[in-house]
């Protein structure tokens, strides 16, 4: 079975350091010559999205809303830059 990799993306934010990171972490994955197969939303992480395991490059700040938080039992996070606010 093919590992799907995914990436965090910041639809609602202003902030363009978010975009910069999600651009890195696209970046990583593509130099190593794998796809994307999920863009998943920061504050949407704890929905099953698929039934697939997700490794997840998972970078940034993170939550607006910490209802949003852990993510769903199919992804497997790996933080590379990591930022949790109250």
């Amino acid at each position: 079975m093919k590992v799907k990799k995914g990436i965090i993306v910041h639809p609602n934010s202003q902030n363009y350091g978010d975009d910069i990171q999600s651009l890195a972490a696209f970046r990583l994955i593509k130099d190593l010559n794998y796809s994307i197969d999920y863009m998943i939303d920061r504050e949407h992480l704890n929905k099953k999205i698929s039934d697939e395991k997700i490794k997840l490059v998972a970078n940034g700040w993170f939550m607006e809303n910490p209802n949003n938080w852990p993510p769903a039992n199919n992804i497997d996070p790996l933080f590379i830059s990591f930022h949790l606010n109250p």
